[in-house]
């Protein structure tokens, strides 16, 4: 391999990983004038009294998809100099997707120059297929068919979201997967796996790869007990997963003791970039970052909306 294609390569994995750094954190204000941007932009309300955050999504159900009405009130706070207005532009993320946001009804929203704190109205729809945080039937455990890109909401002493990645990315050579060849797929080879993810107030821990049991198999394969937040998850699957439909059968999915987690729930993430052509590329926030970092001005906030009702 050429040295400059190498060296392209690192580079592309540095802006990579420092963008996902720079986005899931906040930059405070004594820092504000080494930036290249003209403002820094920081939510203020983000969290409020209800645990909530100054966000509320309305969902509805067309068909087999999900359609999520977002409007969040945030209220921010503005530092740094300048002498002229600038043009700010709210990008949404929910459920795996970027979105512009309408502004006061606009496709933007303007920071005067005498400006210290705003309070823009800003709306988004978002139609997927994934959908709602599921709360468990009783709340302490779920079983049934679980969805990659479900997510279930488990209640006791404590509290814990559980979702489940299906798929053949640790196999044998690292193959590519294509279902319609399911059959013929040597399984010593391609092995499909559920990797459960958990998160509760303060950590996030993934399971083994499980595979589904078999009469002479060991129970490792198909059942495990993750210590959480103080508690003990078990995460239990019935079968093999299907990679083909991305669905498995889960026995049981439970959390006891650990933490109570009030706030768990929906999370939009918001941040605010320059109106520039170069923003106007794309409404994915990685992309973004690495194309037009410079014009970024504060976020991702994370805002929770809490569970959506029924």
């Amino acid at each position: 391999m050429a040295p400059y294609i190498i060296i392209g390569l690192i580079v592309a994995v540095i802006v990579a990983i420092s963008g996902q750094r720079i986005l899931a954190s906040d930059i405070p204000g004594d820092v504000s004038k080494k930036l290249t941007p003209p403002i820094i932009l920081s939510v203020v309300n983000e969290q409020l009294p209800n645990n909530r955050g100054p966000v509320t999504v309305l969902h509805d159900i067309i068909g087999s998809t999900h359609l999520y009405k977002i409007k969040a009130t945030p209220q921010i706070r503005v530092t740094g100099e300048r002498t002229s207005d600038v043009d700010v532009i709210a990008l949404i993320n929910f459920k795996g997707q970027g979105i512009w946001a309408k502004a006061n009804g606009n496709d933007k929203f303007t920071i005067k120059p005498e400006e210290d704190v705003t309070e823009p109205i800003l709306e988004a729809e978002i139609t997927t297929g994934v959908p709602p945080i599921m709360l468990a039937s009783d709340e302490k455990f779920f079983n049934g068919q679980l969805q990659q890109g479900s997510r279930i909401l488990i209640r006791d002493d404590g509290a814990m979201i559980a979702s489940v990645i299906i798929d053949t990315s640790h196999s044998i050579d690292n193959y590519f997967f294509d279902p319609s060849l399911s059959s013929t797929i040597d399984p010593l080879v391609f092995t499909c796996t559920a990797e459960f993810e958990l998160e509760c107030k303060r950590e996030f821990k993934k399971s083994s790869y499980l595979t589904g049991c078999t009469p002479n198999g060991k129970r490792s394969d198909c059942e495990e007990s993750i210590e959480l937040c103080g508690g003990t998850a078990h995460v239990e699957i019935n079968g093999k997963p299907d990679c083909s439909t991305k669905i498995v059968n889960v026995a049981d999915i439970s959390y006891e003791g650990g933490e109570e987690w009030p706030e768990a729930g929906e999370i939009v993430s918001v941040s605010f970039w320059k109106n520039t052509t170069c923003t106007r590329q794309t409404s994915d926030p990685w992309k973004i970052l690495a194309l037009c970092k410079q014009d970024r001005l504060g976020g991702g906030f994370d805002l929770n909306a809490g569970i959506l009702p029924p």
